[in-house]
């Protein structure tokens, strides 16, 4: 009921709003205050009625009460008139102002037990209004779970019956939303990045950023078997949400992570069949034509024949556990999902995609973009892309290149983005070069005499070496890379002539220190 309602009652007539013009707010309860200590017993959303008999003689204390009536939150203050009070005093109607607190000029006439039977039944009759509608949108919401529609339908209805944005979160950040475009909000880490506060074990809310504007809003934590599985957030950002509201979240929450389950374990199922297929046409272990056709046609999938795929190893950028890479796995095959011409599995704790060679830049601009939403920018992920197969029987030899690029970019530290071979450049065949006694023996002879000398001079000379040689033996751009006075780059560069033994002038030389520098580097 709003204060509007309540001056259309017939137990209300002839009375009038002197204050605090706001007919929208809820009332959710009424009393009669006859008391000096009134503050002490009101509750919040209460339409509070008096005849002002305790404050007949004392207009200044009753003007006073108006602030803390105010913060106790009632919905409206009702003063009956030509009693005990001929006026309503202009300092209460004042403070009342300031306060945004309704004041309401009661009739004479006016009985407040009348009022209070009309109130106590018009809010019955919302109540049970209320949760037969709750009951009739339940129905619904079971229907369309029954029907198959999916978690996406059930979020949008959700929406769409409390006029604000839905949002679900599931314990692997994959997100579920209705009612708000996706740019609107970052839901990585919400908990991380927000303060909220607990309406009890289950349920809360909290400040969320909606584009410029800062939403009240509210989640409830969604369990099973004891378990959190998700979150639902409701956002406040149409209207008002209701206790109604919280009752369709917290009764609806149980169909949702049901959904969410029975989804899940359905993927898990279905890819079983698919990722075996996938992982065995990256393997090489495709028996014939006819026997991959057929299990294609089985998984009811189309991989067309005549065309070039390429094999993409997606590298988030540091070993993640098994559980982890599986739930990205997860998350980019439903956002892949409308693309029929890439196809995503886990072979040998990896994830890999395969796609038409034609379409490299589309998917590879797509992967990195879906990867950094939902791992974000912490990681320096690398996408290592072979060549292309030739033939799409022969996808196993493009898998190798894209094994090989990943190793080499790991172990020499090549930095994220879309790695081909040809960008690995000599450290695709410095990579090839086995650990044993010659490589020791060749770094012993072109580079550990100077990390040697830096480690018990607590010198510099290694690195003042590596900029000498970056700088293609260039004195004057080396003590401008390092800041220094030309002179001390001279005497330091003569300095490594003599431990090193060797005149680093010579075009040799610096090969041979540039490949033994680059080796070294991969062991730091």
């Amino acid at each position: 009921m709003t204060i509007n309602e309540l001056l259309q009652l017939e137990s209300m007539k002839n009375s009038r709003i002197l204050a605090g013009n706001e007919q929208e707010i809820s009332i959710t309860g009424v009393n009669v205050m006859e008391v000096p200590d009134i503050v002490n017993w009101v509750k919040k959303g209460e339409f509070l009625m008096t005849a002002g008999y305790s404050y007949r003689n004392k207009h200044e204390e009753f003007a006073e009460l108006i602030p803390q009536l105010a913060q106790k939150g009632i919905a409206s203050l009702g003063i009956k008139v030509h009693r005990y009070f001929e006026t309503i005093p202009q300092a209460i109607i004042d403070n009342a102002n300031k306060c945004g607190l309704p004041i309401i000029e009661i009739s004479e006439d006016v009985v407040f037990s009348n009022v209070v039977r009309e109130v106590i039944q018009s809010l019955s009759s919302e109540e049970y209004m209320s949760v037969s509608g709750i009951i009739d949108k339940i129905r619904k919401l079971s229907e369309l779970i029954l029907g198959g529609f999916g978690i996406e339908s059930i979020v949008k209805a959700l929406a769409d019956y409390m006029e604000n944005p839905v949002i679900v979160v599931c314990n692997d950040g994959e997100c579920t939303s209705a009612g708000l475009s996706a740019e609107d909000v970052y839901t990585e880490d919400m908990d991380e990045k927000y303060q909220y506060n607990n309406l009890h074990e289950k349920q809360g809310w909290m400040k969320l950023m909606i584009g410029v504007r800062q939403c009240k809003t509210y989640f409830y934590d969604i369990i099973q078997k004891n378990e959190q599985i998700a979150r639902v957030y409701l956002l406040e950002k149409n209207r008002d949400i209701s206790n109604a509201d919280m009752n369709l979240i917290e009764q609806s929450s149980f169909m949702i992570g049901m959904e969410l389950q029975s989804e899940n374990v359905r993927i898990r199922v279905e890819m079983k069949y698919v990722d075996q297929l996938f992982q065995n046409w990256i393997l090489g272990k495709i028996e014939n034509a006819s026997s991959f056709k057929m299990q294609c046609e089985v998984c009811k999938i189309s991989i067309p024949e005549m065309l070039d795929y390429k094999a993409c190893i997606i590298y988030p950028g540091k070993e993640l556990p098994e559980e982890q890479m599986r739930n990205l796995l997860i998350r980019l095959r439903k956002n892949l999902k409308s693309f029929n011409d890439i196809y995503i599995t886990y072979v040998n704790d990896q994830i890999v995609a395969v796609f038409v060679e034609s379409n490299e830049k589309q998917y590879c601009d797509l992967i990195m973009s879906l990867v950094k939403g939902i791992m974000g920018s912490k990681y320096q992920m690398k996408l290592c892309i072979g060549k292309k197969s030739g033939y799409y029987y022969n996808l196993y030899e493009s898998y190798k290149d894209a094994c090989h690029i990943m190793k080499v970019s790991i172990r020499y530290k090549i930095n994220g983005g879309i790695l081909h071979y040809k960008d690995m450049g000599v450290y695709s065949l410095l990579y090839l070069i086995p650990i044993g006694q010659e490589l020791d023996e060749y770094l012993d002879r072109y580079i550990k005499p100077l990390i040697n000398y830096d480690g018990v001079h607590q010198t510099n000379m290694y690195e003042t070496l590596k900029v000498y040689l970056d700088m293609k033996g260039n004195v004057k751009a080396t003590a401008e890379k390092l800041f220094m006075h030309y002179n001390t780059i001279s005497y330091r560069l003569e300095r490594i002539r003599k431990i090193m033994g060797m005149d680093i002038g010579q075009h040799e030389i610096q090969f041979s220190l540039h490949i033994a520098i680059k080796i070294n580097d991969m062991y730091l």
